[in-house]
């Protein structure tokens, strides 16, 4: 036992091999000892008007240490995953609040991405792609993710197939529901071999076993206990392992609704709790009597064995566990335990390389040859859209066997090419739909782990499946265009409808693709397709006259794949007709023998078609605001659908998170911010929103505007995406001035001047601007040096005045805008972070004080009346 003790104490100091089997070729790496302190995160829960916040993670304190295997048990909710994804860096949300400190090899670090090079996640969903063999994802993630050379790549993904024990399995395709493949254990093993390319030393897993037999579990974690032994740092949540399973761990973390009860070897668990009384009996597994003690069914269950639940009701069995609980805490606080997660620094951990590992046309030839690889693997999906394609031509002869050229056949010829059009748009969303939230789940997984860029997966993708998507639209127009009777005036109208078609079917590829963007479960998207096409296919220009459609409808028309595929198709087919019809639904005269079908250019209408690809694929990408602006230089503004489109689509509906994204690029205060001067930083987020709020109140286009105590020039540099003719910024601090002043260059070519100034004694020009937007000091430091700051504002500004106080002065500050005859409104109350650095008053990482932003208005006095602004 004592031997036994001795090795793990020196496990971190050397590899252990106790097999032939323990040593993997993956080359040399750093282990990591990975240690969190005073970790708390707290997620905001909003039902209602009411606003809650529930603790997820409480005051936690742990290490992960190399060549162990810890498994972190807990029941559901108890916090697992949550600390998981933390300590991975991949806990990314809106409404949580997080606080603590990480350290790598005993050195603290603020930014754990900056090392997931070294890292790897295994989810506990395996996503691979069906169609590929283990083999061939391997030499994809190599060819993507390591800069060696090929020979050493292959070497690599060889010894790693050996060492997964999957050399049998190696070229099987990996498989699904519907294409037979590796069994469930070999596409585990698959999943973390894909993880392991990179050669990490730091590797987590969630729920690893869920879905595996037994035997198939077991030999999962057996592979896990052979990579700790080789010295890598192994983290996995876990639930209700058996006890061949539970024998496998080195350490062991409970976790119960945010708590850690007990930390640390495994082996020791059992005693550590029956020195509290509670002894797991004989011949039982102890992850399952640990899971009993830490629900409040298992204390049901014990009085129940024990005949005393007839005297106790729910709220006396949640008292009591309330009560157990609380001693568990207490208890591991005064353990020995805590002692042993002191860290001690040791062997430096190299930060990642700036950038992918690849360039971009090394990347869109990878993700180009899998994934046309992954379409022509996919037989049955093709052959089912081009029974689709058939079944719809069957139709189409069926129906419409004889068009006719006269007055009785011309509605028929309407009907069928608008059924052709609907067919293809319908196919093409149903078709995107299911093609890329099938491929969604590993798409998003690449990208977390800095795979390839989204630029090269959303061309390469749509590259791939460009001759597919030539093939699917046009073969139901060969198989009827002659046989039902189309124009046969020449061979040209034919090749223009096939033409026509494709577009309209790429144009359908794109929205299906927007809308699986947007909606993650296929489920939902596929049971919205109806509510979110069927107007637009009513607004296509067959079932109403475009002049009847109502004025509030009619800028959809704009959007509608069935108008611009139709029109052209009617265009098409009737052009150079040289007969007179009279139709109710169709503007038309004859002119030269010819009909003409609403006046309009073919192919300029056809140019809109692309758009939703450009939408689709912003979305996507999750663009900055910089691409906003480019945006609107491409749009024809003359084009009324593009500037419906800039206007209530982009600007209205992403225009707030891509100013934010573009606002992130405005750098910190370098060093310690100057207190004196009470310097803090506006967060991007709030800057977008009071910008939101102001153009919700009035249009900041070519207005002069001014910024006092602009300090990282944050909202100069949100005012200046606005349009306005020019901004004045002031500074007191020289330093922050000249680091504001190189940034602003270098983000912006707007008009601006920025002033180097003590606002309580500058002297402003006679000229006054037309607006005030200013974060000044909260008057915390000096008194009342907000109230300075706001009446300089007001002698200022021939306009309005928006700022950013204390919620506390709200009154004081409404009574002083009444004196200066201004306008007093709230437009937003925040809380505003006030993080350590920037503050001596609190001793928190991150402290939230209650602020208003508040639009001080201005009242203009025209012949003896008040006309406010």
């Amino acid at each position: 036992m004592t031997d036994k003790l001795q090795t793990i104490g020196n496990r971190e100091e050397q590899l252990v091999n106790t097999d032939n089997r323990a040593e993997f070729s993956l080359g040399k790496f750093t282990p990591i000892e990975l240690a969190w302190d005073k970790l708390i995160i707290n997620a905001t829960i909003k039902v209602g008007k009411t606003t809650t916040e529930k603790c997820l993670l409480n005051n936690l304190k742990g290490v992960m240490k190399p060549a162990h295997f810890t498994a972190i048990l807990g029941p559901s909710g108890s916090g697992k995953t949550t600390l998981l994804n933390f300590l991975s860096g991949r806990l990314i949300s809106d409404n949580l609040k997080i606080s603590g400190e990480l350290s790598l090899n005993g050195k603290r670090i603020n930014d754990i991405d900056k090392f997931n090079d070294q890292m790897a996640y295994v989810m506990q969903d395996d996503i691979l792609l069906a169609t590929f063999s283990p083999r061939e994802a391997f030499y994809f993630s190599a060819n993507m993710r390591l800069t060696i050379s090929a020979e050493e790549k292959a070497q690599r993904v060889e010894a790693l197939i050996r060492e997964l024990g999957i050399t049998k399995c190696a070229d099987t395709r990996v498989g699904n529901t519907q294409i037979r493949g590796v069994s469930g254990g070999e596409r585990k093993r698959a999943s973390i071999g894909v993880e392991l390319l990179t050669n990490p030393s730091l590797i987590f897993l969630d729920e690893p076993t869920t879905g595996l037999d037994s035997s198939t579990a077991l030999q999962v974690i057996d592979l896990l206990k052979r990579l700790a032994k080789n010295g890598r740092t192994i983290v996995s949540t876990i639930h209700q392992p058996s006890s061949e399973i539970f024998n496998n761990f080195d350490r062991l973390m409970l976790l119960v609704r945010g708590n850690i009860i007990y930390q640390g070897d495994a082996e020791q668990a059992i005693d550590y709790f029956a020195t509290m009384g509670y002894q797991c009996p004989n011949f039982s597994n102890p992850s399952d009597y640990f899971m009993k003690l830490m629900n409040e069914e298992g204390l049901l269950v014990e009085k129940i064995q024990a005949g005393e639940s007839d005297d106790f009701d729910d709220a006396q069995i949640k008292a009591e566990f309330e009560q157990r609980l609380e001693g568990f805490i207490q208890n591991y606080k005064n353990s020995n335990m805590i002692k042993d997660l002191e860290t001690r620094e040791t062997a430096l951990i190299k930060e990642n390389d700036v950038g992918f590992h690849i360039g971009f046309i090394q990347q869109f030839v990878l993700i180009y040859q899998r994934s046309f690889l992954n379409e022509i693997r996919n037989p049955m999906d093709v052959k089912l859209k081009i029974f689709q394609s058939i079944v719809n031509a069957i139709m189409l002869m069926l129906v419409y066997s004889d068009l006719g050229k006269y007055n009785e056949g011309l509605q028929n010829r309407f009907g069928a090419l608008f059924f052709i059009c609907t067919a293809n748009a319908f196919g093409g969303i149903q078709g995107a739909l299911h093609t890329f939230s099938m491929e969604r789940p590993l798409f998003l997984r690449e990208r977390i782990n800095k795979t390839y860029s989204v630029h090269s997966f959303f061309w390469a993708r749509s590259l791939a499946e460009f001759p597919f998507q030539i093939i699917y639209p046009s073969l139901c127009v060969i198989i009827v265009y002659y046989v039902i009777g189309l124009s046969d005036e020449n061979v040209g109208k034919f090749f223009m409808l096939i033409f026509i078609q494709f577009l309209t079917y790429q144009y359908a590829v794109s929205y299906g693709l927007l809308l699986s963007t947007i909606i993650p479960k296929i489920e939902v998207a596929t049971a919205l397709v109806p509510a979110l096409v069927i107007p637009f296919m009513i607004l296509g220009g067959f079932f109403v006259n475009q002049d009847n459609i109502p004025y509030i409808f009619y800028p959809f028309t704009y959007l509608s794949m069935f108008k611009y595929g139709f029109e052209a198709a009617v265009i098409n087919e009737f052009d150079n007709v040289k007969v007179v019809i009279q139709l109710r639904c169709y503007q038309q005269h004859q002119q030269n023998g010819n009909v003409a079908i609403y006046q309009l250019d073919q192919l300029q209408e056809l140019e809109c078609l692309p758009i939703w690809h450009f939408i689709q694929y912003q979305v996507q990408k999750n663009l900055n605001y910089n691409h906003l602006k480019a945006c609107k230089q491409i749009i024809n503004p003359n084009d009324f659908f593009f500037v419906f489109l800039y206007n209530y689509l982009f600007l209205n509906m992403i225009k707030k998170k891509q100013l934010e994204s573009f606002l992130q690029q405005v750098p910190d205060f370098e060093g310690k911010p100057n207190w004196n001067l009470e310097q803090h930083m506006t967060p991007p987020s709030f800057a977008s929103e009071i910008i939101q709020l102001i153009l919700n109140e009035e249009s900041l286009e070519n207005l002069v505007c001014a910024d006092f105590g602009c300090g990282t020039g944050m909202l100069t540099a949100g005012l200046l995406c606005c349009n306005v003719a020019h901004v004045c910024a002031y500074e007191f601090d020289e330093k922050v001035a000249q680091e504001t002043l190189q940034t602003l260059q270098e983000m912006h070519d707007g008009a601006f001047d920025l002033i180097i100034t003590n606002i309580k004694h500058h002297k402003f020009p006679s000229h006054k601007v037309d607006l005030v937007l200013m974060n000044p000091p909260f008057g915390t430091k000096e008194a009342n040096i907000d109230t300075v700051f706001l009446l300089q504002a007001f002698e200022h500004s021939s306009g309005n005045v928006y700022s950013i106080h204390k919620s506390s002065t709200r009154q004081y500050l409404e009574k002083l805008a009444i004196e200066n005859k201004r306008t007093f409104k709230v437009l937003k109350e925040f809380e505003f972070p006030l993080p350590k650095k920037f503050c001596k008053y609190h001793k928190k990482d991150l402290a939230f004080t209650q602020v208003d932003f508040i639009k001080f208005g201005y009242v203009k006095q025209q012949e003896g009346k008040q006309e406010i602004q």
